[in-house]
């Protein structure tokens, strides 16, 4: 015996909670739950071609309109990029050039937002 308690007991102070012998066997024959199924996610290059811009930013549904979290990066010859990984769905997003926002100029899917101007859609099919 150590501190006067028998071997294989829970102390009084801890019983409280550890289930009966009973409970503790049927949680030992419960069946796992089912994964969740992983969303399966695109790969998605934004491109912008804007040799005059010093900062580049791109915001939208899939950040929160926060461009400050996805900079762009200069890859030669004025054009900027940014590669994101996205469920499938579709996305109002903007390019911000040097704090102005502007529509995405190479594709023809835009649609009005409630600031009176124009937001480009990016439909990503599942995969």
């Amino acid at each position: 015996m150590r501190h006067g308690r028998n071997p294989g007991t829970v102390p009084r102070r801890l019983s409280a909670h550890y289930p009966p012998a009973a409970q503790r066997s049927d949680f030992l024959k419960m069946k796992p739950r089912a994964a969740k199924p992983k969303t399966q996610k695109c790969r998605v290059t934004f491109t912008i071609v804007a040799p005059e811009a010093v900062e580049v930013c791109l915001g939208g549904d899939f950040n929160a309109w926060r461009a400050a979290a996805h900079p762009m990066k200069p890859t030669g010859n004025g054009a900027w990029q940014k590669t994101m990984l996205l469920p499938s769905g579709e996305y109002a997003y903007k390019f911000r050039l040097d704090g102005t926002w502007l529509t995405d100029p190479t594709t023809p899917c835009i649609r009005p937002n409630c600031y009176g101007t124009y937001n480009s859609v990016l439909t990503v099919a599942s995969v």
